[in-house]
């Protein structure tokens, strides 16, 4: 950062008094943050210098801060200088009267600040840019202040304030002079690049072969191959390129590949796992069922329902033979124009008598009521599962995994091979992802099989991975 710090203005003050630096994941964005943050803090010549750490959360901010308190113990000097309040992510600096703290989104004041100096970390989680504007602002009163964001690459939104950064960022290193008091640097590998290959992840990754395993990177690109969806993933926190907010999920080659063989008859009395995506008119309501067995595998049995009324032109509409499907037993046509509660209420009861439908994971948005209904009619304990982001994430990507790996036994059921075709996915800032529809295919997409999939495996992976599980009940 000779750059930042390296040049005056004619009076002796340092001439850049903002900078961004946009570089992969695990490159030592966090460590560089807290090491000049300290820097800030204890040799920059300040008195009564006020110097924070900021973060889009406290976990987040405990990190930084943690390297910061480690570089601390670590020097006999710092050690000897400053006191760490651990419990109050704050160090002090007597000496100066200068102080330096850690902050996030999550904590409610970051007002009252007259900043000498700002790291912000990670900028491209921000949901909004409140904390990024109200401590920027808090520099006025300083003769020569810095604001530093050290980000990866994010999920592009016009409102992002990273965005935003990104943006003016590009249009510096284009013309330096445009504003000489800001620095930029971005580490990414180009739009036309190819991600695969070894020598655009040096381009993009600095610290590449020093401290920056290549052989992760391998096994990271592997991954990316087998699985669409992972391959936005990839490109974003290991080649630094900012991604769009929904992407190609599933690859229907891999989806056919692990459709195995399902026999219902064989899975009667198993134990299983359900999920449930209920809807009334427009869309298809979906019941599915998972069967994990102990060597990792899941066999999958699928309801779904779609009024009667109407059916024939949903199928030209859509551009789907529901009727087909119909007439093959895939999907139960339900008299009239809605899906009528007692429909699903039946065969529910029908399943839970013929399997050991442990539990069964809802959205509870307007089915609360209904839910409950099932669990008494049906014996199975009814769990209530929204379907935002932190929800739907890690069970979507356990859904791709075995899909990858081919552990997802779903007998190709047309229905839900179709909508497996159909779906993407949005990730929000932080890296979560959840199951949406795509808007790009000529047929109109549903995804409540999907949806319900998910859910289901969820419910199983959660229960399956309790700890007495694995070592047993202990009597007392």
């Amino acid at each position: 950062m000779t750059e930042v710090f390296g040049w005056v203005d004619k009076n002796g003050k340092r001439m850049v008094r903002s900078a961004y630096l946009e570089v992969p994941k695990k490159n030592g964005k966090s460590p560089l943050a807290s090491g000049i943050a300290l820097l800030l803090l204890v040799a920059d010549g300040e008195a009564g210098a006020e110097v924070v750490i900021a973060s889009n959360d406290r976990e987040q901010a405990g990190i930084v801060f943690g390297y910061a308190e480690d570089m601390v113990r670590l020097s006999p000097y710092l050690e000897k200088r400053l006191k760490v309040i651990s419990s109050r992510k704050r160090i002090i600096d007597h000496q100066s009267g200068s102080f330096m703290c850690a902050v996030s989104s999550d904590v409610p004041t970051k007002h009252g600040f007259n900043l000498s100096g700002m790291v912000f970390d990670e900028l491209h989680a921000q949901k909004n840019r409140e904390l990024w504007d109200t401590l920027a602002t808090g520099t006025g009163a300083r003769s020569q202040p810095l604001t530093l964001a050290i980000t990866t690459a994010g999920v592009y939104s016009e409102n992002s304030i990273c965005w935003e950064q990104h943006q003016y960022a590009l249009e510096v290193i284009k013309d330096p002079m445009s504003d000489p008091t800001h620095y930029a640097m971005i580490f990414s590998a180009d739009k036309d690049d190819d991600w695969t290959c070894p020598e655009v992840w040096k381009k993009a990754n600095p610290a590449l072969g020093i401290f920056r395993s290549i052989e992760q990177l391998h096994a990271e690109c592997e991954k990316a191959k087998r699985s669409p969806a992972y391959q936005n993933t990839f490109r974003r926190l290991f080649l630094n390129q900012w991604t769009a907010q929904v992407e190609r999920w599933l690859d229907i080659g891999e989806w056919q590949k692990t459709a195995g063989e399902v026999h219902e008859e064989d899975l009667v009395g198993e134990l299983c796992y359900g999920g449930l995506d209920l809807s009334y008119r427009k869309d298809l309501t979906a019941f599915v069922m998972v069967f994990p067995d102990e060597g990792g595998y899941y066999d999958v049995l699928c309801r779904f329902f779609i009024p009667e009324e109407g059916l024939i032109e949903r199928v030209r509409r859509d551009r789907v033979p529901y009727d087909s499907w119909v007439e093959n037993g895939v999907v139960r046509a339900c008299k009239g124009n809605v899906i009528e509660k007692e429909d699903i209420m039946d065969q529910l009861k029908a399943d839970c008598q013929k399997f050991f439908v442990s539990q069964i994971a809802y959205d509870p948005f307007g089915t609360k009521f209904f839910a409950q209904d099932i669990g008494k009619e049906t014996g199975s304990q009814m769990l209530e599962f929204r379907q935002g982001f932190l929800s739907m994430s890690e069970p979507s990507k356990l859904l791709i995994d075995l899909t990858a790996g081919r552990k997802l036994r779903h007998g190709n059921n047309p229905c839900l091979s179709w909508q497996a075709e159909g779906v993407t996915v949005a990730q929000d800032q932080a890296g979560n992802i959840k199951p949406v529809k795509t808007h790009k295919l000529k047929t109109v997409a549903r995804i409540d099989g999907i949806v319900a999939l998910i859910m289901a495996l969820a419910t199983a992976n959660k229960e399956q991975n309790l700890v007495y599980n694995e070592r047993g009940i202990i009597m007392i």
